[in-house]
This record gives structure tokens, C-alpha cells and sequence, in this order.
């Protein structure tokens, strides 16, 4: 900020925004009409900046390969809420999302699980994804996730995902110094 502020303004200023940037896309945020408090607009500007940075991280090509088996699991088979979610999964702003909160909240080597949609997509409350980061930090880096059922087995996935992000890590990292 351009002069200090207080921690109770900076807190006030954070939950007034709060409530009216949830839910927003970065386009929608820049569109919205300039506001008359100085700290509010300068803070407004912050997040659209880091929006779009993040985003530009999340450009690149995104592969899905087997959501259609998620279909056989015994959940699903006969179910509505499976072909919504794999419809979801088909809209490559909704991976980037996904995506790209991985990349704001995690470092490489860094795992998430999102249960249920985590509340921020009706169409996933009934599944489940386990989210990792790979590559070399600052150079290149990549996400890979399992998706699922909420039943999915934690204990046996949780670790596979984390040693084949590893495996990718590894794999960049010699690509890049070239061995």
C-alpha cells in the first residue's frame, strides 16, 4: 500500500470485499464500477492483477485422460450427478480453476484433497480429487490429480499421486539441466 494502514481497517476493508468479489471471475471483478474508498480500489486493482497472473500460469495445455471410467465405479453408474461432473470437467475454465488454486495454495511437491466440491461446485458434492504439484519452481511446473468418489481409497491414492508428482518433478528437473 502506499501508507500504512491499520489492522482493523485492513480487516474491515478484506471482509467488505469478501462478500462482494465471492464467486467472481477476474473479468467480472475489473468490470465492476471504480469505488469511492482510495484503499478499497487500490486493493480491487491488487486481486485483478494477481488474478490474471494466475491465470497466465494456467494457460497451458490441459490433458484429462480416464474421467470416463469414473462412470464403472458403483456410485455413478447409474447416476446423473456423475455425467454433471464429468460434464464440469469438460469446461476448461473449471480445470483451470481447479488448477490454478493448487498453484495459490500449494508448492511443488505440495498435495490438496478436495472432498465434495469443497462448496464451490455443486456439480462435485459427490466427489472427491487429490491434486499435486510437480516440476521445477519458477521454470516449469505442471498439476496432476485423481478424481473420484468420496469412497475413493485416501490411503492407497494420496501416495500414488504424490510419488508420480515426484516422478514428473524429477523427469522436468533433468529435462531442464539437461540430463
Amino acid at each position: 500500500m502506499a501508507e500504512p494502514v491499520s489492522q482493523d481497517r485492513l480487516s474491515q476493508t478484506a471482509s467488505r470485499l469478501n462478500g462482494l468479489l465471492a464467486g467472481l471471475a477476474v473479468d467480472s471483478i475489473a468490470s465492476l464500477p471504480a469505488r469511492s474508498d482510495a484503499l478499497d480500489q487500490d486493493i480491487l486493482t491488487l486481486i485483478v492483477q494477481d488474478m490474471r497472473r494466475t491465470a497466465d500460469r494456467v494457460s497451458g495445455e490441459i490433458y484429462t485422460d480416464g474421467l470416463s471410467n469414473v462412470l464403472g465405479e458403483p456410485e455413478f453408474a447409474e447416476s446423473d450427478e456423475a455425467r454433471r461432473a464429468l460434464k464440469l470437467f469438460g469446461e476448461r475454465s473449471t480445470l483451470q480453476d481447479l488448477i490454478a488454486r493448487t498453484i495459490t495454495n500449494s508448492n511443488v511437491g505440495g498435495l490438496q484433497v478436495f472432498i465434495g466440491g469443497e462448496g464451490g461446485w455443486e456439480e462435485l458434492r459427490q466427489c472427491s480429487m487429490v491434486i499435486a504439484r510437480y516440476g521445477v519452481p519458477g521454470l516449469a511446473t505442471g498439476t496432476l490429480g485423481v478424481f473420484g468418489p468420496m469412497r475413493m481409497s485416501y490411503a492407497r491414492t494420496i501416495p500414488t499421486v504424490r510419488y508420480v508428482a515426484g516422478l514428473l518433478s524429477d523427469l522436468v528437473n533433468d529435462t531442464i539441466s539437461g540430463e
